[in-house]
């Protein structure tokens, strides 16, 4: 102990500067991590389950399952399978040799997720999900390994750390009919629809076409002057998010459209875990982040008084 002393008494001012401000800023993150995860626990502890139905407009939880609208499914990239919602990635492995010795690791090269609107469904009505913004604790997690950039067969179900593969595929997903928790601002919007909301999107899809220049500027996000089958994808998202914006403003009855979106100052959650669950989660987190604010913090403390009674 007196050995330590006497480095932090002869160690310089640059050096001793960069150690104490490099603890502050490690303290500082592990205290945003615990008043981060204990404020969602005490959240969702706070805010009362509501039904659809009679749900308050404003920041609410529901509890139902997770259904698609009406039209074209959802349907993962990497394993083609149905869903909700989803998120990917596809890495490509680096071999590199640093000193003598190898080193591996995985680039990512491609990734996404889903902004496809989907609905929760409880036992009085339904309530569209708009995705984007949220915080998606899925059901389903795949990974699996190959050859080629883009996946040439399904994962088994089975994560092996030591597969082969020049590539590594992961995906995340809701499935349909997942239990889902959701917790939001929610929005109740009188309406009369006219049609099927298929019918909305092709009439918009084909009025943007009329303008193939600004079509193209907008959605050709790699330049190439063509739409390919992953931007198109982003084409049908923003077309079912403006049909959906139309209907919304054909407000011409008492029929209504229920909205479940991003709160522009309260935590937006996405769960297929349960209620409580959610809450030991986000309490753990945050009892485990406590001791690191602590005892990072008393270090620096303790660095100062060293440093002063030199």
């Amino acid at each position: 102990m007196e050995s330590l002393r006497q480095t932090i008494h002869n160690s310089g001012s640059f050096e001793f500067g960069f150690w104490v401000v490099l603890l502050v800023v490690l303290s500082g993150v592990s205290f945003f991590l615990v008043f981060y995860n204990w404020r969602r626990a005490r959240l969702i502890e706070d805010v009362p389950t509501s039904l659809i139905r009679s749900a308050a407009q404003g920041y609410i939880e529901l509890i139902g399952s997770a259904q698609l609208m009406p039209g074209t499914p959802i349907t993962a990239p990497l394993t083609g399978l149905p869903c909700t919602w989803y998120r990917y990635k596809v890495e490509e492995k680096e071999v590199r040799h640093v000193r003598g010795r190898q080193e591996t690791r995985w680039r990512k090269i491609n990734a996404g997720d889903s902004g496809e609107l989907f609905l929760l469904v409880d036992e009085t009505g339904q309530c569209v999900i708009d995705p984007d913004g949220a915080e998606v604790l899925p059901s389903v997690k795949d990974s699996w390994y190959g050859n080629t950039r883009n996946p040439e067969f399904k994962p088994t179900g089975n994560y092996d750390l030591f597969s082969g593969g020049r590539y590594r595929y992961t995906e995340h997903r809701i499935n349909v009919g997942d239990h889902l928790y959701a917790i939001g601002y929610f929005n109740t919007i009188s309406n009369i629809e006219h049609g099927s909301m298929n019918e909305d999107i092709k009439a918009i899809l084909r009025q943007w076409k009329k303008s193939p220049d600004h079509f193209l500027k907008q959605f050709d996000s790699n330049s190439d002057g063509e739409i390919d089958i992953q931007e198109w994808q982003d084409v049908r998202r923003a077309a079912e998010k403006q049909a959906l914006k139309e209907r919304n403003e054909r407000i011409k009855n008492n029929s209504a459209i229920h909205m479940m979106k991003q709160d522009e100052h309260r935590p937006y959650i996405l769960s297929t875990k349960p209620h409580d669950h959610l809450v030991k989660r986000y309490r753990l987190f945050a009892m485990l982040a406590l001791p690191s604010f602590l005892t990072l913090g008393s270090i620096v403390a303790w660095l100062i008084l060293v440093r002063m009674s030199a």
